[in-house]
């Protein structure tokens, strides 16, 4: 049941990829006056995990982690499944 997901993943970065977008890899925060914070999170799961339910608990608690450590707005944490490892 996982191929759909590992396809999907590779298409994205290849589309990506072909189209001169690079993608972050591991996380970037930025910063505008204006709106707060934004995360950007992309990483690699282990195969038969829950991939929706473990990216809303990742968002869930690096935003609770955020909100703990600063009184800035956060407006968006972006949760990126680049793979799926054995």
């Amino acid at each position: 049941t996982l191929f759909p997901y590992t396809t999907l993943f590779r298409s994205i970065s290849g589309i990506s990829q072909a189209f001169g977008f690079r993608g972050h890899k591991g996380l970037l925060l930025r910063r505008s006056r204006k709106k707060g914070i934004k995360v950007y999170m992309s990483l690699a799961l282990h195969k038969g995990c829950r991939v929706n339910e473990t990216a809303r608990y990742i968002q869930m608690v690096v935003r609770n982690l955020l909100l703990s450590l600063t009184d800035e707005t956060i407006y968006g944490i972006d949760v990126t499944i680049t793979d799926i490892v054995d």
